[in-house]
């Protein structure tokens, strides 16, 4: 019961009439700010369910920390995805900006250079945070902890993402019908079997966790049992509880996001860091 609870979700009442009974059940979003796992009541299904983060080495990217928030948010929801889950190593884009000179003509998404970017790469973030910490926590919610990327191409021409998880129109239009198609992300070609938009029908940076989780659960159900289901979440510049923990009050209004568990439980710093900044002080 204890493994269950720690991998699916933490504890809460049922309901106000049953609490006499001490009736309980798992619920994740309660405590965590994310949706239980999906398929962890189901009996048999893929061999292990791999979560990454994806983003895009382009135009109009955000600096880095508002792109390293949006990994953290996508971090937070694998942490709660079962003892079958995993999470790739986290990546972001890292862009080099010039100043601009000229005025924005029409659209910021359309013409070489558009937003500023001069040239961009996907470093693993091994070099900042200490991966080994953070595998640690992962495996102590009850998860497989951290996988390295290179799973992704074992015998295969292109590395695959079965699934992608979008919330807006970044790379493409959020559709969910849209399948077997050749995307990049931080550069690199990837084989995406199919895409689900599950972006709140009032915001397009806003995940609705239920579309969420459907679309997770039905991928589940029909996914060769033998193989890997590997579920990519290009969630960019999500208002998930990660960034609204940081800024409670954002848009005028409490949010109860920062009373949840933050990912930043799970990461410290890489020892060379540490040793930079001794140096440098």
């Amino acid at each position: 019961l204890f493994r269950s609870a720690v991998s699916t979700g933490v504890f809460r009442v049922v309901s106000p009439g049953e609490a006499e009974g001490q009736q309980f059940s798992m619920n994740a979003g309660d405590g965590l700010g994310i949706p239980p796992c999906p398929y962890c009541h189901l009996p048999a299904g893929p061999r292990r369910v791999i979560f990454a983060h994806l983003d895009l080495v382009g135009n109009c990217r955000e600096r880095f920390t508002n792109v390293f928030v949006d990994s953290l948010d996508s971090l937070l929801l694998a942490s709660g995805m079962g003892p079958k889950s995993a999470f790739l190593y986290p990546r972001v884009v890292e862009a080099t900006w010039r100043r601009r000179t000229e005025p924005f003509t029409g659209t910021p998404w359309t013409g070489q250079r558009a937003c500023g970017v001069e040239s961009a790469e996907s470093p693993v973030l091994d070099d900042l945070w200490d991966m080994d910490y953070l595998h640690r926590w992962l495996v102590g919610k009850g998860t497989l902890g951290l996988l390295p990327w290179d799973v992704l191409s074992h015998g295969a021409a292109r590395p695959r993402m079965d699934l992608v998880l979008k919330i807006n129109d970044d790379h493409g239009p959020c559709a969910s019908n849209i399948t077997n198609r050749e995307f990049q992300y931080f550069g690199e070609l990837f084989q995406v079997g199919r895409f689900a938009c599950v972006n709140d029908r009032y915001s397009s940076h806003v995940v609705d966790w239920a579309r969420a989780a459907a679309a997770v659960e039905e991928a589940y159900r029909t996914h060769p049992p033998h193989r890997d289901l590997v579920v990519g979440l290009q969630f960019y510049w999500v208002e998930g509880p990660e960034r609204l923990r940081l800024s409670p009050f954002r848009y005028s209004s409490f949010r109860h996001a920062q009373y949840y568990p933050s990912v930043f439980q799970g990461l410290r710093l890489h020892a060379s860091v540490h040793a930079a900044a001794r140096e440098f002080l």
